[in-house]
């Protein structure tokens, strides 16, 4: 009988058991965490927590798209810069813009699909903070790195509506509600005041009649700068039924039945719940959050004749070049001014004729909004921008008293910066009508 003749396996060929045959597989980038690397220390030193965890999930990515860690970055950065090939000079500068393209084109998000243009934008802001942080500089040639258009998505409530949504909600949410509107705090740092800080100034203040009373200088939570708020009456009151009626001994202000303290989104839940049970309507692609008050608070202070820089001090807002060192008011002054500006963001001022006027208004300003909406199909966008302008241009010539409807032409000019708003939305052709 012949032999059995047996074929030798070919060394490419898979083995059984299905074992790998990658004899040379991919290192990975990261051999530690990537914030034991001295250069990603260096970038996230000072950062609050929130961004040092944004900073270490982009660098991530970022590290993985160039295939080095960033030590390695960094120094390969600090080679190239010495070079006098301006192109050389610049790799990183074309690393980070194939990095943006990727995020908006191939890479797998967590949703399965690559990030929107305004998230890679911040991811790619990310990046060059991590250069800039460790003394390298990124420059970048005119039209590299485009801004994206940012479109605002929140809609600003009048007084009357925050009262309506404030007289929804129960003792609790009152307060919050209210607080939040005439302090202009953001929701993270609200649910982080202490109890006792809030109580020592509220009894000083209804002891003696005397409002607004200074809250002292905080620190906000994410960026660090310290804002200087104020207790006006309508929030002394709220608060003093609120705590009055706290069985728990939590040390925060404000906390749920349990006794446990907030998150940012257990307050953006109950002023949207609120909002809800107050009907407030809110127009298709946009959103009613509790961000907004803060909003309402800037645009009020402002509309009070507060000067702006001693409204960013109030809400914590960077005051640009020097002035920050030399523009902090006397409390004397500040507190006058802030006593004048009450009035401005009161509920307990707003009467049911107050509420029912803005309503009318409102509607009213619809009305005109469809007149422009006609027009433009009428004699198109061109002609009825210009009739627009026209309105704004007579605007401030125009003038009504408190407890009056607004006059036909205040109502027509109303309408038509909306109308130039709307039509700024790219590729939006249908507009949504607020009504009240």
């Amino acid at each position: 009988m012949g032999q059995r003749m047996t074929k030798a396996r070919a060394p490419c060929q898979k083995p059984k058991g299905g074992g790998k045959t990658d004899e040379n597989p991919k290192k990975p980038v990261l051999t530690k965490p990537i914030k034991e690397y001295t250069a990603m220390h260096d970038a996230l030193t000072g950062l609050a927590d929130k961004t040092k965890e944004k900073y270490i999930d982009v660098m991530t990515k970022f590290c993985e798209f160039v295939g080095k860690n960033p030590d390695q970055i960094l120094a390969e950065r600090k080679e190239h810069e010495r070079s006098r090939d301006e192109r050389v000079k610049r790799t990183y500068e074309r690393k980070i813009v194939e990095f943006y393209e990727y995020l908006k084109t191939t890479y797998n998000g967590r949703e399965g699909k690559p990030l929107g243009e305004s998230s890679a934008y911040i991811s790619v802001g990310v990046v060059r903070g991590f250069f800039s942080r460790n003394y390298c500089k990124t420059v970048f040639r005119r039209g590299d790195l485009r801004a994206p258009e940012t479109k605002s998505l929140d809609i600003t409530p009048t007084i009357g509506e925050i009262k309506e949504i404030h007289d929804a909600a129960d003792i609790r949410d009152k307060a919050i509600i209210i607080f939040d509107l005439q302090t202009g705090m953001a929701p993270i740092d609200i649910v982080n005041l202490k109890r006792a800080d809030i109580e020592r100034v509220l009894k000083r203040a209804l002891e003696s009649d005397e409002f607004p009373q200074p809250l002292g200088w905080l620190q906000r939570r994410k960026s660090r700068m310290e804002f200087h708020p104020f207790l006006f009456r309508d929030s002394a009151v709220a608060l003093k039924l609120y705590l009055q009626n706290r069985k728990d001994d939590s040390p925060y202000l404000f906390v749920d039945r349990s006794g446990r303290p907030f998150s940012e989104r257990n307050v953006n839940d109950i002023f949207t719940k609120a909002a809800e049970r107050a009907r407030i309507e809110v127009p298709e692609g946009k959103r009613l959050r509790v961000y907004c008050l803060r909003s309402v608070f800037e645009t009020q202070m402002g509309n009070a004749g507060m000067p702006q820089t001693w409204i960013d001090m109030m809400m914590g807002h960077k005051v640009g070049g020097s002035r920050g060192k030399y523009t902090k008011p006397p409390e004397a002054d500040w507190l006058e001014k802030a006593r004048k500006a009450e009035q401005f963001i009161s509920i307990s001022r707003v009467r049911s004729m107050d509420v029912l006027r803005e309503k009318i208004d409102q509607a009213r300003t619809g009305d005109a909004l469809e007149w422009f909406l006609i027009m433009e199909k009428e004699r198109g966008v061109e002609a009825t921008k210009e009739a627009c302008k026209a309105y704004l241009i007579l605007r401030p010539m125009i003038e009504y008293g408190d407890g009056e409807l607004m006059p036909s032409q205040y109502v027509m000019a109303q309408a038509a910066e909306e109308y130039l708003a709307l039509r700024k939305q790219r590729g939006r052709r249908k507009f949504t009508i607020r009504r009240a």
